[in-house]
């Protein structure tokens, strides 16, 4: 008959070649019942959710004598379903992650992780030690625990998040004084805070925590960076953008003749030259200027 019961199990037959002229008696081991047969040489047993491991014995009796048997059975129980005990969010590159669940006795141990994680300890065991690669991805770490009676398996979702991604920085880079609502930004990162940096006399007016920011720049405002760091659980990233502030023309007076008399040529009127500067010059009616119009000296 079985030497293996797994659970609760029924109808399990256990049996001796018959012999003339004998009768049987058989014992089975605690919590286990011969619901037919006793006295024959077959009986049919039923192993109870708490029936032991032992022997199954009879004893043949004859008019001569005597003699006894016994079968060693083994009594278990499938593994029961494994709860995964570990870090549930973490950081891509951890290292040193412990996932485990309850030992169970006479069980052997077979863990799977998600894409790009190791198992750097414990294969085999109810505890394992993992490394997280910086591209590891989200996922279950899964373990299936197996014993002669069978299978039975758990997972637990690990979610992997990333620090941000360096950010590139949108908007204006040249700036005029007492200008307003000039707009710098970043794509969003999801989980990410955000800290805006501006140039002297620059105010932030809206955004400051956000991806995007209003400013105003005063009178005094100085060329320089605006920047911003995006920060989450697993680190941060920075960004700087050059913005250049211009300076208005300077208040100029125009040197030339102030008098004009009859027809003449080749008169000159100029302003002193100012950096980055354009110029538009306008002449009284029945004047022409005849060269430098863009510059600051006309003829």
């Amino acid at each position: 008959g079985s030497t293996l019961i797994c659970g609760v199990q029924s109808a399990v037959t256990y049996t001796v070649p018959s012999q003339s002229g004998a009768t049987y008696t058989w014992t089975v081991p605690a919590n286990v019942s011969i619901t037919s047969g006793q006295g024959t040489n077959t009986i049919i047993t039923s192993w109870a959710a708490g029936a032991a491991s032992g022997n199954v014995g009879i004893t043949i009796t004859t008019g001569c004598g005597t003699t006894t048997g016994s079968l060693a059975v083994t009594k278990s129980n499938p593994p029961t379903t494994p709860t995964v005990t570990g870090t549930a969010t973490l950081c891509a590159g951890a290292t040193g992650v412990t996932y485990s669940i309850t030992a169970q006795s006479g069980a052997s141990y077979v863990w799977t992780v998600p894409a790009n994680v190791t198992i750097t300890g414990g294969q085999g065991t109810n505890s394992i030690t993992t490394t997280w690669s910086a591209s590891a991805v989200s996922g279950s770490v899964s373990v299936a625990v197996t014993n002669s009676c069978g299978t039975s398996n758990g997972s637990f979702a690990v979610t992997v998040n990333k620090a941000p991604t360096t950010p590139t920085i949108t908007g204006n880079a040249s700036v005029c004084p007492n200008t307003t609502g000039v707009v710098y930004s970043v794509v969003a990162q999801s989980g990410a805070s955000y800290v805006w940096t501006v140039p002297a006399n620059v105010t932030i007016t809206a955004g400051q925590g956000t991806n995007s920011i209003t400013t105003t720049w005063g009178a005094s405002a100085a060329s320089g960076n605006v920047g911003v760091t995006l920060t989450n659980s697993c680190g941060n990233a920075s960004a700087s953008f050059a913005v250049t502030v211009g300076t208005a023309p300077a208040t100029t007076t125009i040197t030339g003749s102030t008098l004009i008399c009859g027809v003449q040529s080749a008169i000159t009127y100029s302003v002193p030259s100012q950096s980055g500067a354009t110029y538009t010059w306008t002449v009284p009616a029945n004047v022409s200027i005849t060269s430098g119009q863009g510059t600051n000296t006309i003829i």
